[in-house]
């Protein structure tokens, strides 16, 4: 089994209470949920964010992103995805994918 903190080692993105705070979602967002994933990555002035998680047998996919001059504050929309779109989205076999795109993909299937 991939272990999530260690694809997301370096970065205190993986904890709820994180995920949370960036994205300025409300306190009880991810309360009683499995998350599968959470990247933040960052270029030179610029941010992506995107989140995986599962509750109540449902997965919910939240993505963001910003400039220098914001954050990814009032971008928490999370949206119902079904088991299909994280099976066909989130295919670890795919080519040319990055070691990072290759962990998040097989931690999205293990979540299955």
């Amino acid at each position: 089994m991939i272990d999530y903190k260690k694809l997301c080692e370096g970065q205190e993105f993986y904890s709820a209470e994180y995920i949370i705070s960036a994205f300025e979602a409300p306190k009880d967002s991810l309360d009683g949920c499995q998350l599968i994933y959470a990247l933040y990555e960052t270029g030179s002035w610029e941010g992506s964010a995107e989140v995986l998680y599962k509750k109540d047998d449902l997965f919910y996919y939240v993505s963001g992103s910003h400039c220098s001059c914001n954050g990814l504050e009032g971008q928490w929309e999370p949206e119902e995805v079904s088991r299909e779109w994280v099976i066909t989205t989130f295919d670890p076999d795919k080519k040319n994918l990055s070691d990072t795109e290759r962990t998040r993909n097989s931690l999205a299937r293990q979540a299955l």
